[in-house]
């Protein structure tokens, strides 16, 4: 077995004055053309970036514990320079992501939602002209892994291909995790599923009802996305099933869980959103415009 090598401080790994400022600053220089438009190809830069330096730094990891025999120095350079550079990546989809409107009027309020995670949201659920197309917000729960097939949860099945967008899944309960983790008011929508299914699921394992309730949470966080992003595209906001169908009256709102700049009747007509193709204007409400007929039920989130 190697002889244990003595451990590589977490500041030499991430050493990144090591690089050197030039490196840095050549790095957040390629950045600066990239625009709004750009923020699917950031978003895989940066997960890609991620992905290198989460390999090598469990590379480094190995070679600490003694597991494998060699030098932990050059691996940890490399992952320092992938850490720079999803560093950069990060900061600049920060800076373009401040262009959507549905960042900028909903998504930046909602606690637990950095710039990091709503970027990626967008770029995954967009362009507008994806969302334009799901008229329902089921289309947009089956296209995120979390519709309701046969009485059941989507799941993989062997030798098929995957009817949802498995980043997407992944995403979410990403974002749900954060959620939890910072106390937002969609942190409700959990405690009360999970006490629900405690109440009326016994046979359910605690990992299940764990499940369960980070799936509503996520199906209303959608929900709402949903309506505020097609509210902000001016386009319909159709009523879900329950309110539609069966009659339902209490249903979740976009400003329940986080502050939103409704759209509203008083609107500069200079004042254009930044980054907004369609040159849909900015509106600043004096009172509360009548929209979001889809704003989902507790129980159609649940289904």
């Amino acid at each position: 077995m190697a002889a244990k090598l003595k451990p590589v401080r977490q500041r030499e790994i991430l050493g990144l004055e090591k690089l050197g400022v030039a490196f840095k600053d050549y790095v957040a220089l390629m950045l600066e053309g990239m625009a709004l438009e750009d923020i699917r190809v950031l978003v895989d830069m940066y997960r890609t970036f991620q992905r290198k330096r989460i390999a090598f730094g469990n590379r480094v990891s190995a070679l600490q514990r003694g597991s494998d025999e060699g030098d932990p120095a050059p691996h940890a350079g490399f992952m320092a320079m992938f850490y720079a550079m999803e560093s950069a990546v990060d900061r600049r989809m920060g800076q373009v992501v401040t262009e959507h409107p549905v960042y900028e009027r909903w998504l930046k309020n909602v606690r637990g939602m950095g710039p990091t995670l709503a970027a990626q949201l967008l770029a995954m659920t967009g362009p507008d002209e994806a969302m334009a197309a799901r008229e329902t917000v089921s289309t947009l729960w089956a296209f995120a892994g979390l519709a309701v097939v046969n009485g059941k949860g989507q799941r993989p099945v062997a030798g098929e291909k995957l009817p949802y967008n498995a980043k997407l899944r992944t995403l979410l309960y990403n974002i749900g995790g954060s959620f939890l983790r910072s106390a937002s008011p969609f942190r409700k929508v959990y405690d009360d599923s999970r006490a629900h299914y405690l109440a009326n699921r016994p046979d359910w394992t605690d990992g299940h009802r764990h499940m369960a309730a980070m799936r509503r949470m996520m199906k209303v966080f959608l929900s709402l996305y949903w309506e505020v992003y097609r509210t902000m595209m001016g386009l319909p906001v159709r009523p879900s099933y329950v309110a539609e169908r069966l009659g339902h009256t209490h249903l979740y709102k976009p400003d329940d869980f986080a502050a939103w700049d409704w759209p509203g009747k008083e609107v500069k007509a200079d004042e254009k959103v930044a980054g907004n193709p369609g040159g849909r204007v900015r509106a600043r409400a004096s009172g509360r415009a009548r929209v979001g007929a889809g704003r989902v039920r507790a129980a159609d989130a649940g289904k």
